[in-house]
């Protein structure tokens, strides 16, 4: 139907492991049917250039006035090229061509003019018609015989009707029922016989045997006048120039006068003769034509205005050269043109045509097909069954990207042959790839990612040893090492709180939190070189490490208060890891002691001189007690004016400037000392 939407669908190549690709899909409709595809609007559909595979669908809306009531072409092209004509020969695809047809409309009314509800618009006669009391038709040449074409229904006769409806021609007033038959190419008596025999051009000439009658001729319109005297010859008419030919050429009674024929050999039949061979007649004898021009009469494909033939030779007469097609340029023995049907009769060293590239002796019909680029047999195709599909491999792990791909004889630098990668910028990432903790599936497939590589608890570090390459996962993560991925609390750098869990990860439990008593420290070995020594010892003094301690050598042993040495060697040894807590005091009292704030202050003296700090303090639970930004100059006097106001217990105080941070733990007591 006219504007109309239609859905169409078209099967297309497989996309199974290497999917045939289509990039163009054109619908071409002949909606006027006039033999092409060229007209506005015929080109129904056009796909641009997304790629399918398998098939697809979709659909055209078919205009507003197509040729209705006849059968119409409709052309489907299919190709992996673009398509620019509809007369495209696919590179790999195809055409097919169906039949379209739009019904006529029909219109039902009354379709006799002779009644009063006449429907000029009308096709199909419905019955409707009406008629009033008498019908009077048309008499228009006044013969008194009227046309039963054209009527009216009246009660009186109007002006120009009569009441007979026999008239066969009421434009003429000769033609009418038993009028006398007159020489004007039509039957005047409107009998359902022939036309008079005398009055039919039967040789085509234009002349008819009878004296044309003096109402003029209103037959054939191609008759130009009578007096044919021969109408079985078109060569004979009145007029007509004399020919020595033993006929009355011009109808004057005469044949053949004053007139003497010169006739040339045509000895190969192509109606031009040779100009060195004659003979007069009047009658053209066999072998013989009236025309002298032909330069090789032993060729009946060579004479003047002949068509150019694929045959190595001048063909027209002319004196130009061989056609450009008809030479074997690169020297492979064919040409571009086909061999004619009659044969090759020029260079003969040529041994057929076709030749689809002239310029290069390596291309030509039947040649052997590489992988060259170029169309070597000449069928039409290049490299066919010599190429392959070839992807991306940007991360040069081995493995393609579907979606980036060619075709080509071998696999270019930075191609593979498989498309099985499943991210083309990072070579970790691949089928069959070992797990790595980045933060992603590295091996292609479709599980979840492994747990160690999930921040389970939000602390923003994972379990596993983030990998060399870095992490690509949630950009939340900052570290991997994670001790205990279910509490936020434990994480690599935390500051260690007294809550009995490893808050920094470094395998120890609330280091720096343990009583000791100070009883005893044991150095069990020593092992000496010239600028320190390593020692294993004993204490219930908490050390926070599980190797052996390093001390550098001296001259004396310096150790806190009551600790007894078993082995004595000259070191200089200090055990600050642990707090001392719940001291005997003389009068049998407990206290706690604060410790010494003069190893921080030194300490970040060291490392810092001059401008803001940040502090704070934080308790065993980690609660932030204290956070101010002071100058540096203002730190001794800051700390020693904080310490009263803290309550009994263990206590972090960090100092921060920059990317520095230091941390001392203190003990605040009842009584300080």
């Amino acid at each position: 139907m006219p504007s109309t939407s239609y859905t169409f669908a078209i099967g297309l190549g497989d996309c199974g492991s290497s999917p045939i690709l289509f990039e163009r899909v054109r619908i071409y409709i002949d909606y006027n049917n006039d033999g092409d595809f060229t007209d506005s609007g015929e080109l129904a559909f056009n796909s641009g250039g997304t790629s399918y595979c398998n098939g697809m669908s979709n659909s055209f809306t078919t205009p507003a006035s197509p040729q209705l009531g006849e059968l119409m072409r409709l052309r489907v092209i299919v190709d992996n090229q673009s398509i620019g004509s509809p007369c495209h020969s696919p590179n790999s695809g195809e055409v097919e061509d169906y039949g379209v047809y739009f019904e006529e409309t029909q219109i039902f009314g009354c379709t006799d003019p002779a009644a009063s509800n006449y429907n000029p618009s009308a096709t199909v006669d419905d019955g409707s018609c009406q008629y009033g009391s008498t019908t009077w038709y048309a008499d228009t040449d006044s013969d008194n015989f009227g046309d039963p074409n054209v009527s009216q229904s009246s009660p009186t006769q109007p002006a120009g009707y009569v009441a007979d409806d026999t008239d066969c021609d009421d434009t003429d007033d000769t033609v009418y029922p038993g009028a006398p038959e007159l020489c004007d190419g039509q039957i005047n008596n409107c009998n359902t016989g022939s036309l008079p025999g005398d009055e039919i051009d039967n040789d085509g000439d234009n002349y008819v045997e009878c004296t044309i009658d003096a109402g003029g001729w209103d037959g054939n319109p191609a008759v130009v006048g009578g007096d044919d005297c021969d109408d079985n010859d078109s060569n004979n008419f009145p007029g007509n120039t004399e020919v020595c030919d033993g006929q009355d050429n011009d109808c004057d009674g005469m044949v053949d006068e004053g007139v003497l024929i010169t006739y040339f050999q045509d000895l190969d039949e192509d109606n031009f003769g040779n100009n060195s061979v004659t003979v007069q007649a009047c009658s053209q004898p066999v072998g013989f034509v009236l025309n002298n021009t032909d330069c090789n009469d032993n060729d009946d494909t060579v004479y003047p205005g002949a068509p150019e033939l694929c045959d190595g030779q001048i063909n027209n007469c002319n004196t130009g050269s061989l056609p450009g097609n008809e030479i074997d340029n690169d020297g492979d023995n064919y040409v571009e043109c086909t061999i004619d049907a009659g044969g090759w009769d020029g260079n003969p060293a040529v041994v057929g045509g076709d030749d689809c590239d002239d310029n290069d002796a390596n291309n030509y019909p039947g040649n052997t097909e590489v992988c060259d680029g170029q169309d070597n047999d000449c069928d039409g195709l290049t490299d066919e069954g010599l190429t392959s599909v070839y992807y991306r491999d940007l991360d040069q792990d081995t493995y393609g990207d579907l979606n980036n791909s060619i075709i080509d004889c071998a696999p270019p630098t930075g191609y593979v042959s498989n498309f099985l990668d499943c991210d083309d910028n990072d070579n970790t990432v691949f089928p069959g790839a070992p797990e790595l903790c980045d933060g992603q599936i590295n091996d292609c497939n479709t599980a979840l990612l492994p747990s160690n590589e999930i921040d389970n608890d939000g602390d923003n570090y994972v379990e596993c040893i983030i990998d060399a390459g870095g992490w690509d996962g949630n950009p939340a993560v900052v570290g991997g090492n994670d001790c205990d991925d279910g509490d936020s609390d434990n994480y690599p750098g935390n500051i260690e709180t007294c809550d009995g869990q490893d808050n920094d990860c470094d395998g120890f439990i609330d280091e720096g939190c343990q009583p000791c008593d100070g009883d005893f420290l044991v150095i069990n070995t020593i092992t000496q070189n010239t600028y320190n020594a390593e020692i294993n010892i004993t204490s219930d003094a908490y050390v926070d490490e599980p190797q052996p301690v390093n001390f550098f050598a001296g001259t004396d042993i310096n150790l806190e208060a009551d600790f007894e040495v078993v082995l004595g060697t000259e070191f200089t040894a200090e055990i600050e890891d642990c707090i001392p807590t719940n001291f005997q005091g003389d009068d049998n009292t407990q206290f706690l002691k604060t410790a010494n704030t003069e190893d921080l202050k030194e300490a970040l003296h060291q490392k810092i001189t001059q401008g803001q700090i940040e502090l704070m303090i934080l308790d065993r639970w980690g609660d932030i007690k204290v956070s101010k930004s002071i100058p540096i100059e203002a730190l001794d006097q800051t700390v020693e004016s904080l310490i009263p106001s803290l309550e009994i217990g263990f206590y972090a105080f960090v100092v921060k400037q920059g990317d520095i941070e230091l941390v001392q733990m203190i003990a605040i007591s009842s009584t300080q000392e």
